[in-house]
Protein backbone atom coordinates (compact mmCIF):
# COMPACT_ATOMS: atom_id res chain seq x y z
CA UNK A 1 0.00 0.00 0.00
CA UNK A 2 3.10 2.64 1.10
CA UNK A 3 4.43 1.25 -2.46
CA UNK A 4 1.59 2.34 -4.04
CA UNK A 5 1.00 5.44 -2.67
CA UNK A 6 4.54 6.74 -3.34
CA UNK A 7 4.25 5.48 -6.88
CA UNK A 8 1.18 7.99 -7.05
CA UNK A 9 3.33 10.59 -5.52
CA UNK A 10 5.65 10.32 -8.40
CA UNK A 11 3.03 10.15 -10.96
CA UNK A 12 1.51 13.07 -9.70
CA UNK A 13 4.65 15.28 -9.23
CA UNK A 14 5.71 14.72 -13.01
CA UNK A 15 4.40 16.65 -15.94
CA UNK A 16 1.22 16.25 -17.91
CA UNK A 17 -1.12 13.19 -17.82
CA UNK A 18 -3.72 12.64 -20.32
CA UNK A 19 -6.79 10.07 -20.08
CA UNK A 20 -8.25 8.34 -23.20
CA UNK A 21 -11.12 6.11 -23.42
CA UNK A 22 -11.69 6.24 -26.95
CA UNK A 23 -9.29 5.69 -29.93
CA UNK A 24 -6.86 6.94 -27.55
CA UNK A 25 -7.04 4.21 -25.78
CA UNK A 26 -5.80 1.74 -29.05
CA UNK A 27 -3.87 4.87 -30.91
CA UNK A 28 -2.60 7.73 -28.95
CA UNK A 29 -0.48 8.52 -31.80
CA UNK A 30 2.17 9.80 -29.70
CA UNK A 31 5.17 9.26 -27.60
CA UNK A 32 4.61 8.71 -24.18
CA UNK A 33 7.04 8.34 -21.18
CA UNK A 34 4.39 5.79 -19.36
CA UNK A 35 0.65 4.19 -19.91
CA UNK A 36 -1.31 3.17 -16.97
CA UNK A 37 -4.67 1.35 -17.13
CA UNK A 38 -7.18 2.90 -15.12
CA UNK A 39 -10.37 4.08 -14.66
CA UNK A 40 -12.18 7.55 -13.83
CA UNK A 41 -15.07 7.79 -11.47
CA UNK A 42 -18.63 8.88 -11.51
CA UNK A 43 -18.60 9.42 -15.45
CA UNK A 44 -20.01 6.88 -18.13
CA UNK A 45 -18.83 6.28 -21.76
CA UNK A 46 -21.31 7.21 -23.84
CA UNK A 47 -22.23 7.07 -27.97
CA UNK A 48 -24.00 10.50 -27.75
CA UNK A 49 -21.14 12.39 -29.83
CA UNK A 50 -20.99 12.60 -33.81
CA UNK A 51 -17.96 12.75 -35.95
CA UNK A 52 -18.08 14.28 -39.17
CA UNK A 53 -14.21 14.54 -39.45
CA UNK A 54 -12.54 11.34 -38.38
CA UNK A 55 -15.24 8.29 -38.18
CA UNK A 56 -18.03 10.09 -40.52
CA UNK A 57 -18.66 12.43 -42.72
CA UNK A 58 -20.85 16.16 -42.74
CA UNK A 59 -23.18 13.96 -44.58
CA UNK A 60 -23.14 10.93 -42.91
CA UNK A 61 -21.85 11.47 -39.20
CA UNK A 62 -20.13 8.05 -37.53
CA UNK A 63 -20.35 8.32 -33.46
CA UNK A 64 -17.32 8.20 -31.23
CA UNK A 65 -17.46 7.93 -27.33
CA UNK A 66 -17.73 11.02 -24.56
CA UNK A 67 -17.82 11.09 -21.42
CA UNK A 68 -21.32 11.68 -19.45
CA UNK A 69 -21.00 12.77 -15.47
CA UNK A 70 -23.05 9.53 -13.79
CA UNK A 71 -22.52 8.93 -9.91
CA UNK A 72 -20.92 5.15 -8.96
CA UNK A 73 -20.29 5.10 -12.79
CA UNK A 74 -16.78 3.77 -13.74
CA UNK A 75 -15.14 4.19 -16.92
CA UNK A 76 -11.65 2.12 -17.93
CA UNK A 77 -9.03 3.78 -20.40
CA UNK A 78 -5.29 4.32 -20.32
CA UNK A 79 -3.46 7.26 -18.70
CA UNK A 80 0.06 8.28 -20.84
CA UNK A 81 2.12 10.75 -19.41
CA UNK A 82 4.21 13.27 -21.84
CA UNK A 83 7.69 13.44 -22.01
CA UNK A 84 8.26 16.92 -21.08
CA UNK A 85 10.51 17.93 -23.92
CA UNK A 86 7.31 16.73 -25.99
CA UNK A 87 4.49 18.25 -24.16
CA UNK A 88 3.63 21.25 -25.91
CA UNK A 89 3.56 19.74 -29.61
CA UNK A 90 1.67 16.63 -28.32
CA UNK A 91 -1.42 19.59 -26.73
CA UNK A 92 -1.29 20.65 -29.87
CA UNK A 93 -2.00 17.34 -31.85
CA UNK A 94 -4.37 16.17 -29.48
CA UNK A 95 -6.08 19.99 -29.45
CA UNK A 96 -6.43 18.92 -33.60
CA UNK A 97 -7.58 15.69 -33.32
CA UNK A 98 -10.35 16.47 -30.09
CA UNK A 99 -11.12 19.73 -32.05
CA UNK A 100 -14.82 18.44 -32.17
CA UNK A 101 -14.47 18.01 -28.54
CA UNK A 102 -15.94 20.86 -26.55
CA UNK A 103 -14.50 20.42 -22.83
CA UNK A 104 -11.31 19.85 -21.50
CA UNK A 105 -11.62 19.18 -17.63
CA UNK A 106 -8.93 17.70 -15.34
CA UNK A 107 -9.76 14.26 -13.10
CA UNK A 108 -8.32 11.72 -11.13
CA UNK A 109 -7.93 8.05 -11.98
CA UNK A 110 -7.79 4.84 -10.01
CA UNK A 111 -6.62 1.46 -10.54
CA UNK A 112 -8.76 -1.43 -9.18
CA UNK A 113 -10.41 -0.59 -6.00
CA UNK A 114 -7.95 1.37 -5.05
CA UNK A 115 -9.20 4.88 -2.47
CA UNK A 116 -6.06 6.84 -3.45
CA UNK A 117 -6.03 7.87 -7.18
CA UNK A 118 -2.60 6.61 -9.29
CA UNK A 119 -2.83 9.80 -11.19
CA UNK A 120 -4.33 12.88 -10.09
CA UNK A 121 -5.72 16.09 -12.54
CA UNK A 122 -5.04 14.10 -15.70
CA UNK A 123 -6.17 15.88 -19.12
CA UNK A 124 -9.60 14.69 -20.40
CA UNK A 125 -11.06 15.99 -23.67
CA UNK A 126 -15.25 15.32 -23.04
CA UNK A 127 -17.81 16.30 -25.95
CA UNK A 128 -20.58 18.17 -23.88
CA UNK A 129 -24.15 18.53 -25.43
CA UNK A 130 -22.97 21.97 -26.29
CA UNK A 131 -20.89 20.70 -29.06
CA UNK A 132 -21.32 21.23 -32.71
CA UNK A 133 -21.53 17.65 -33.33
CA UNK A 134 -23.32 16.13 -30.27
CA UNK A 135 -26.17 13.79 -31.37
CA UNK A 136 -27.48 12.70 -28.46
CA UNK A 137 -28.93 9.40 -27.08
CA UNK A 138 -29.91 7.14 -29.38
CA UNK A 139 -31.02 3.14 -28.88
CA UNK A 140 -28.83 0.33 -29.40
CA UNK A 141 -30.21 -0.46 -32.64
CA UNK A 142 -29.95 2.73 -34.46
CA UNK A 143 -26.58 3.46 -33.07
CA UNK A 144 -25.86 0.20 -34.85
CA UNK A 145 -27.11 0.81 -37.83
CA UNK A 146 -25.53 4.28 -37.77
CA UNK A 147 -21.98 3.16 -37.36
CA UNK A 148 -22.08 0.27 -39.65
CA UNK A 149 -22.68 2.69 -42.08
CA UNK A 150 -20.25 5.50 -41.24
CA UNK A 151 -16.82 6.10 -42.78
CA UNK A 152 -14.65 8.89 -42.80
CA UNK A 153 -11.09 9.92 -43.31
CA UNK A 154 -9.74 7.78 -40.78
CA UNK A 155 -11.47 4.83 -41.61
CA UNK A 156 -14.80 3.15 -40.75
CA UNK A 157 -16.71 3.74 -37.58
CA UNK A 158 -17.04 0.29 -36.97
CA UNK A 159 -13.07 -0.30 -36.54
CA UNK A 160 -13.57 2.28 -33.76
CA UNK A 161 -16.06 0.13 -32.25
CA UNK A 162 -13.94 -3.16 -32.53
CA UNK A 163 -10.71 -1.77 -31.50
CA UNK A 164 -12.11 -0.44 -28.30
CA UNK A 165 -14.24 -3.38 -27.73
CA UNK A 166 -11.02 -5.07 -28.17
CA UNK A 167 -8.98 -3.03 -25.92
CA UNK A 168 -11.30 -3.46 -23.26
CA UNK A 169 -11.16 -7.10 -23.34
CA UNK A 170 -7.45 -6.84 -23.04
CA UNK A 171 -8.15 -4.66 -19.95
CA UNK A 172 -10.15 -7.73 -19.21
CA UNK A 173 -12.58 -4.95 -18.60
CA UNK A 174 -16.71 -5.87 -18.66
CA UNK A 175 -18.69 -3.52 -20.37
CA UNK A 176 -22.08 -4.86 -21.38
CA UNK A 177 -22.90 -2.14 -23.53
CA UNK A 178 -20.10 -1.72 -25.45
CA UNK A 179 -20.11 -5.31 -26.22
CA UNK A 180 -23.77 -5.36 -27.25
CA UNK A 181 -22.61 -2.79 -29.52
CA UNK A 182 -20.18 -4.29 -31.11
CA UNK A 183 -22.15 -7.97 -31.66
CA UNK A 184 -25.31 -5.80 -33.36
CA UNK A 185 -22.66 -3.95 -35.66
CA UNK A 186 -21.08 -7.29 -36.87
CA UNK A 187 -24.42 -8.81 -37.33
CA UNK A 188 -25.62 -5.52 -39.68
CA UNK A 189 -21.79 -5.77 -41.41
CA UNK A 190 -22.40 -9.70 -41.83
CA UNK A 191 -25.91 -8.92 -43.59
CA UNK A 192 -24.54 -6.54 -45.82
CA UNK A 193 -21.93 -8.41 -46.67
CA UNK A 194 -24.51 -11.20 -48.17
CA UNK A 195 -25.90 -8.56 -49.93
CA UNK A 196 -29.19 -8.33 -48.36
CA UNK A 197 -30.21 -4.61 -46.40
CA UNK A 198 -30.37 -3.86 -43.24
CA UNK A 199 -33.88 -2.53 -43.23
CA UNK A 200 -35.43 -5.37 -44.53
CA UNK A 201 -36.41 -6.93 -40.89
Amino acid sequence: ECLCLRKAILRCAMTTWVFGYGSLVWRCGFNHVESVPCYVRDYARVWTQGSTDHRGTPELPGRTVTLEPRTGAKTWGTAYLLPKDEEKEIIEYLEYREKQYDSRVNLDLFTDNAETPVVTSARVYIATSASETYMGVASVDALAKQIAFAKGPSGENCEYLYRLADKMREMDVQDAELFELETKVKAIKEVLSIGYSVYDS
